[in-house]
């Protein structure tokens, strides 16, 4: 066996990164690591990789690692089912170690995960945080040492974000840009991210995520046969960087591309898997993994039923553990688990599809028939075989090991992934049974032509090859002209042009305002002929208030609302825009004569305006719910099952079964410890309900006391309120009527938007001067040239600078008139109301572009640039709403000061790239804010 190379050898020629001191200097750090006496790093990659991962690594997983370690192309990785694919990531971390101590080229700080299916995302999340578990291990001396050379003080100081699923996304990876991250999620939440328009977030975040997602990073495309276009995308913005400046930085985007049925060949990269190198030990095992076809043609109308008592006669045998059964459409899924579930009971069946809500689809995940299905120590029931019915979001990714398969027919790419559940790792013998009727192979229908010459290569191998679909047979049969024109057709693949990302750079530009820059979904997933848009549902019991005649809630107090939701992928149903319009229609005859559970909230995209009051009954389909539309709906409709899907005769149930925006869950918590809270108070303040569902027996004890007592820990975020200014208690109220809707958050959250609240009053030019110490720190363990490294250090020194002004000292409390004693942080006070708009780095900006000591300065305009834009305004201007009004600074000099900034924004554009000045400027911002967390004695995020 090659080895890649003899040993992790200790070269201290690099820094290497400093979790715990982030502002030390190289000779500090080279210094406490030989007093550490590392010697442990001398083992192979094979014992590191064991420790990590319990296991040897397969063959094409050393040559990955011999190849990013020397800088040569990975090419796409099309390695069978089961074969360890995502330990491409412990790859990764290990080469990434390699280089930080001064062996090999330069690895990217930052692992991104991408694969289009939701529970596959908490799955492989799942997988990383076990990885990080193992970095914990400080007993092991292989670990800690591995740990050191990564510049973590233990595992747990590895970075991991998950754009998808229960955990909310942790945004710490956001605040340092040297430390490592590892972020998993979606095509949408990533692509959406790159494309600076992140889908979820407010527009001021969209510059950062885009500079960290596409700049020293790898961006790793699991099942990339899945998604196409976005393939294509990533590796589009991987060329566009080489050609403009963000090459020049040297932290380019590496794309990997990861699939078992690759649907073509690179044909100028030697392959990184190789069959013959993988016959023996386990490889082998689950290479030749016995899988037995056999095929069953039925009448189209017995279908369903057909693949219910197929299922029951396999699951009848003594020790099946599982059966999964592959349906493809989200119908058919159901009919076939009804007829299951009146045979063995609802306890053994599970659905399933992308048409649940994510709270329901996490819950699956952790049920006992999910682990009875696990190809990692399976559970089994007590009673009988578990049934897991799938639609094809159970197809790819998961680590699903099913001891029998029943499917109908599908396109080849499609079989090929269900094909690898069934006796995953090699242990027993599976039997994959194919349904299909004349109406699959009709070449009228989608799909049809395809399905047909699917069922000819599978009789071939039923006929001619005995029926073995085990994954060395399967292999060489996918990579044929046949296969290739029996699998899904890709969709057409928009290309990505310049003017397109300049115009989505221009972050500070709502959407609505630039009619110009189109939706980025065509970009991500390709254009599908007949493909209809998806909208979203979510269910709030703060719905009712914000929708109650009433309260006259005017528009932006909507929008406003909607966004300190801040809507959580568990919350939300997606669907096809058809499917809501069928199923809500029903649920409006259900609902006729209530117009409070009729009453929804609409939040639609590009239209003005974005947040609006609806009644269900009056929807025009067509007109009100564009792409990306949300609808709001009230806990008294109901229309939701308890398995997460659509119902529209679903009764209403109970109100934490439907709310579940709690991310802490209904566990016992005091209310100091909860992440997040929604109350109702009364015209004096105190807490007159609760409208968080599953914290309602936590909070319990704080109604009828004030807010301000009760809710130590959680910040407002928000006051919504319920009543118009000035009127007067009506007939039937009294004075403890709800007159106010309260979001609280526990802060402090790094990246929101407000950050001028500390536990005491932190002095500006302390904050200013620690700021320029951390971005040059930043900057230098990145490895930029002294004059950016300088750059960013200046910009870090002047940033507040406007904070200095008086407007922004009273907001925040301070009455003392000296600029020298100014605050950059108040002591828990502000009022952010009497700034009307003001924005200190504007001012900060102007302050700057005076100086003479900038103005000779190489890199001024960078400078300057940084100063603008380090809360994400400034992409390209300012609104007027951010100038000072009754200062010093006359209106033409702020307009000419917001002229010169979007001229300065397209000159660094074109000399950094896109993405390269964005993570310029998630630098300064990650050096901002670790301060501001350090300072403001509370570094929790």
């Amino acid at each position: 066996m090659l080895l890649v190379e003899p040993h992790f050898a200790i070269r201290l020629r690099r820094v290497a990164l400093c979790d715990q001191k982030p502002h030390c200097t190289l000779d500090s750090w080279a210094s406490m690591l030989v007093q550490m006496n590392i010697q442990n790093l001398s083992s192979n990659f094979f014992d590191a990789f064991r420790a990590l991962n319990g296991a040897s690594p397969f063959p094409w997983q050393e040559e990955a690692f011999r190849r990013l370690t020397n800088g040569e192309p990975l090419g796409p990785v099309d390695v069978p089912t089961g074969l360890g694919k995502t330990a491409i990531i412990t790859v990764w971390l290990l080469a990434l170690a390699w280089h930080r101590l001064g062996r090999g080229v330069a690895v990217a700080s930052r692992l991104v995960y991408v694969v289009n299916r939701r529970a596959v995302v908490d799955q492989a999340t799942d997988e990383v945080e076990r990885l990080r578990e193992k970095l914990c291990d400080s007993d092991n001396p292989v670990i800690r040492d591995l740990c050191a050379a990564l510049g973590l003080a233990s595992g747990k100081d590895l970075l991991v974000s998950t754009l998808r699923g229960q955990k909310a996304e942790n945004r710490d990876w956001l605040t340092d840009p040297v430390r490592p991250a590892i972020v998993v999620g979606t095509v949408d939440m990533i692509g959406s991210r790159l494309l600076f328009s992140a889908y979820r977030s407010n527009r001021w975040l969209r510059p950062l995520y885009a500079g960290l997602i596409g700049q020293d990073a790898m961006v790793i495309h699991d099942e990339a046969h899945l998604e196409p276009a976005f393939d294509a995308l990533v590796r589009s913005v991987a060329a566009m960087q080489q050609e403009t400046g963000g090459g020049a930085l040297g932290k380019p985007l590496r794309v990997l591309s990861l699939s078992a049925t690759q649907r073509g060949e690179d044909t100028q990269t030697p392959p990184l898997f190789d069959v013959n190198a993988h016959l023996a030990g386990e490889a082998k095992q689950r290479l030749e993994a016995k899988r037995t076809l056999n095929l069953r043609e039925v009448k189209p109308a017995d279908l369903a039923e057909e693949m219910a008592a197929h299922a029951l006669s396999l699951g009848d045998a003594a020790g099946v553990r599982g059966i999964i059964v592959f349906a493809n459409r989200p119908d058919t899924a159901m009919t076939v688990a009804a007829k299951l579930r009146d045979s063995v009971g609802d306890a053994r069946v599970a659905v399933l599809t992308g048409r649940m809500r994510g709270f329901e689809r996490d819950l699956l995940v952790k049920s006992p028939i999910f682990r009875a299905l696990c190809a990692k120590d399976p559970d089994t029931l007590p009673d009988g075989a578990a049934y897991l019915v799938a639609t094809s979001a159970g197809e790819v990714g998961i680590d699903l090991d099913a001891t029998h398969l029943v499917t109908e027919l599908a396109p080849l790419d499609a079989m090929a992934q269900r094909f690898g559940r069934g006796n995953r790792r090699g242990t027993g013998a599976a039997t994959l049974a194919v349904l299909w009727s004349t109406a699959h192979t009709d070449p009228k229908t989608p799909l049809g032509e395809q399905r047909a010459r699917t069922l000819d290569l599978l009789t071939v191998i039923v006929e001619d090859g005995g029926g073995d679909a085990s994954p060395l047979r399967m292999a060489p049969r996918l990579k044929t002209a046949e296969a290739r024109l029996a699998m899904t057709p890709a969709p057409a693949i928009l290309p990505l042009t310049p003017p397109l990302v300049e115009s989505w750079s221009q972050t500070s530009l709502p959407d609505r305002d630039r009619p110009d820059r189109p939706e980025i979904a065509p970009w991500l997933h390709g254009l599908e002929e007949g493909e209809e848009p998806d909208v979203m549902l979510v269910w709030r019991a703060e719905v009712a208030c914000l929708t109650d005649p009433a309260n006259r809630l005017a528009a932006r107090s909507l929008e406003r609302a909607v966004e300190a939701m801040r809507l959580s992928p568990r919350e939300r149903l997606r669907l096809p825009i058809s499917v809501a319009r069928d199923a809500l229609t029903r649920l409006t005859r259900r609902l006729k004569g209530d117009e409070k559970a009729s009453r929804i909230l609409l939040s639609a995209p590009r239209q003005s305006p974005e947040v609006r009051v609806a009644a269900l009954g009056d929807l025009d389909w067509k007109r009100d719910l564009p792409p990306g539309a949300t609808l709001f709906l009230p806990l008294q409709a109901g229309g939701l099952g308890r398995d997460g899907h659509l119902d529209p005769a679903a009764a209403p149930l109970e109100p934490g079964h439907l709310d579940v925006a709690d991310p802490d869950g209904p566990e016992e918590r005091a209310v100091a410890d909860l992440s997040e809270l929604r109350v109702l108070v009364d015209a004096a303040g105190v807490i007159v309900g609760v409208l968080s569902p599953q914290s309602a027996e936590k909070t319990k004890a704080i109604k009828g006391k004030p807010l301000k007592d009760a809710t130590t820990g959680l910040r407002p975020l928000l006051r919504v309120p319920l009543k118009p200014r000035g009127e007067g208690v009506s007939d039937g109220e009294d004075e403890s009527s709800p007159r106010a809707l309260v979001y609280l958050a526990r802060p402090p959250d790094a990246v929101q938007e407000s950050s001028s609240i500390s536990q005491v009053p932190v002095p500006l030019d302390t904050h200013c001067k620690a700021v320029g110490e951390r971005a040059r720190a930043f900057a230098t363990r990145l490895g930029l040239p002294e004059t950016l490294c300088d750059a960013l250090a200046l910009a870090g020194e002047w940033h507040d600078e406007g904070k200095a002004r008086p407007v922004w000292q009273r907001a925040v409390g301070n009455t003392d008139p000296d600029p020298a004693r100014a605050w950059a942080k108040s002591g828990g006070t502000e009022r952010t109301e009497t700034l009307g708009g003001f924005r200190h780095e504007l001012a900060s900006l102007l302050k700057a572009e005076d100086d003479g000591t900038l103005a000779d300065h190489p890199e001024r305009d960078l400078i300057l640039h940084l100063i603008a834009t380090h809360h994400g305004r400034g992409r390209p201007w300012f609104d007027s709403d951010a100038y000072e009004k009754g200062g010093n600074m006359s209106l033409s000099r702020h307009e000419e000061s917001d002229a010169a900034q979007a001229l300065r924004f397209h000159r660094l554009q074109r000399r950094f790239g896109p993405w390269g000045l964005a993570w310029l400027e998630a630098v300064l911002r990650a050096a901002d804010w670790s301060v501001s967390r350090e300072q403001s004695g509370n570094c929790a995020p």
